[in-house]
C-alpha cells in the first residue's frame, strides 16, 4: 500500500512504498519498504524487515533510476534491471545480500512528484550546522 506523508522532523513530503522482496540463495521473501524524503532529495532508503527489526539501506535516488536501466554502482551498493523490479545487492566487510525487490518504478515516479529529476536543493543553513556539530 502507498501513502504520500509529511517527513516527522522536517516536514517535507515523503513517499513510502510497501513491497515485498525475495532473498536470493535461500530464496526467502521478506517484507520490504522504499521510501523517499524531499528533506534529503538525492536519496532513496529501502528496507527490509528481519528477526531484530528494520534494517535500512541509503541509496542515491540517481543510482536507483540508472539500475532499472542497465548493472549499476559500485562498492557496498548495486542496482541491476530485471523484468518486475530490481536487484539490489548489499555488500559488508563479512555478509552479503542480493534481493529482488519489487515496486522500484513506483517509488521513482512519486519521488519525481515531489522533487523533479534536476530540482534538488540544499538546506545551507543546515548544512552548516551540521558540520559544525561534527567538527564540535
Amino acid at each position: 500500500m502507498s501513502a504520500r506523508k509529511q517527513g516527522v522532523a522536517s516536514g517535507a513530503p515523503t513517499v513510502h512504498i510497501s513491497t515485498w522482496g525475495l532473498l536470493l540463495g535461500p530464496n526467502v521473501t521478506v517484507e520490504a519498504a522504499w521510501e523517499y524524503d524531499a528533506a534529503d532529495p538525492w536519496t532513496v532508503t529501502f528496507g527490509v524487515l528481519t528477526g531484530r527489526g528494520w534494517v535500512r539501506w541509503c541509496l542515491d535516488r540517481e543510482l536507483l533510476a540508472a539500475g532499472m536501466l542497465a548493472p549499476s554502482g559500485v562498492g557496498d551498493v548495486t542496482v541491476s534491471p530485471f523484468p518486475t523490479g530490481v536487484f539490489v545487492t548489499l555488500r559488508g566487510e563479512e555478509q552479503y545480500a542480493e534481493l529482488l525487490v519489487y515496486r522500484a518504478d513506483e517509488l521513482l515516479a512519486r519521488s519525481y512528484e515531489v522533487v523533479p529529476l534536476g530540482a534538488e536543493r540544499l538546506d545551507w543553513a543546515t548544512e552548516e550546522l551540521l558540520f559544525a556539530l561534527d567538527d564540535a
